[in-house]
């Protein structure tokens, strides 16, 4: 099949939005046998009637445009390469991504971290269970876990007696960074699990909820107080709800500022 030259078609294909196609005319045939069309990584045109075309690849690719049809799929994803082996336009984008989100690959250390091209999702091969975070910002689901857990931690040692809580996969990361002397449990939404109630019955931890600073946050805070305090899971009538501040998640905090709410948070006695 002969190539088109790109001063016949290429033009018409940059005019195409991102994933949309249409016919044009082709020098002088008759009718729109030209189909040019604009992809995520490519411009392409086909003629009907002279049964040539061509492809020409885009330099500098745009991620994150929307979401791939198998974004919310729950099977582990096959395609999931360490960041080290991405291309440099998909490296510059979750870097990108995660600067978004006030977050950096040092506090993900010791965390193997991959991505999924056709997912379009940060995958975070928690202890817990596989976490996925979509990176368009287009899909209804941000999170998902791929192995049914029901919260996030890797510190489970039983000699940690201060335990924090946030609702997400990044302000976990995050916080577990600012502040390893104690343990920090993500609880996927503002309610605790009853497996975790349990496990953290069974090791009479001290619990505190560090949730958003949002009504969702501090409805779900409150609500873990009463609950905790029956438990006998709190320093009882001086235990406060301390969540992040105003429309804040933990992860947008500085270490500092994390730190500091975290000292003041545990003198609470």
């Amino acid at each position: 099949m002969a190539r088109l030259p790109n001063d016949e078609w290429l033009q018409a294909a940059k005019g195409c939005a991102i994933g949309s196609s249409r016919r044009i005319r082709h020098k002088h045939e008759r009718t729109e046998a030209l189909t040019v069309g604009n992809t995520e990584d490519r411009w392409w045109a086909y003629c009907q009637r002279c049964k040539s075309g061509a492809v020409e690849m885009k330099s500098h690719v745009m991620l994150g445009t929307s979401a791939p049809l198998t974004s919310t799929k729950l099977t582990h994803p096959t395609d999931a390469l360490p960041l080290r082996l991405l291309k440099a336009y998909e490296q510059q984008h979750i870097a990108s991504f995660l600067a978004k989100k006030n977050m950096d690959m040092s506090y993900l250390t010791g965390i193997p971290v991959t991505w999924s091209p056709s997912r379009q999702r940060l995958l975070l091969d928690t202890p817990s269970g596989l976490m996925g975070r979509d990176t368009t910002e287009r899909s209804e689901q941000k999170w998902l876990t791929y192995d049914h857990q029901h919260w996030i931690t890797d510190r489970m040692d039983a000699t940690l007696s201060d335990v924090l809580l946030v609702e997400d996969c990044f302000s976990w990361a995050k916080v577990s960074y600012a502040c390893p002397h104690v343990s920090v449990f993500c609880t996927l939404g503002t309610l605790i699990h009853d497996a975790l109630f349990l496990h953290l019955l069974q090791h009479n931890k001290r619990v505190y909820s560090f949730y958003d600073g949002d009504y969702a946050g501090w409805t779900g805070a409150q609500r873990n107080q009463t609950r905790l305090r029956g438990a006998g899971l709190t320093d009882g009538t001086n235990y406060t709800v301390m969540c992040a501040p105003q429309d804040l998640d933990p992860k947008d905090m500085s270490i500092a500022a994390i730190q500091q709410h975290v000292q003041r948070l545990l003198a609470i006695q």
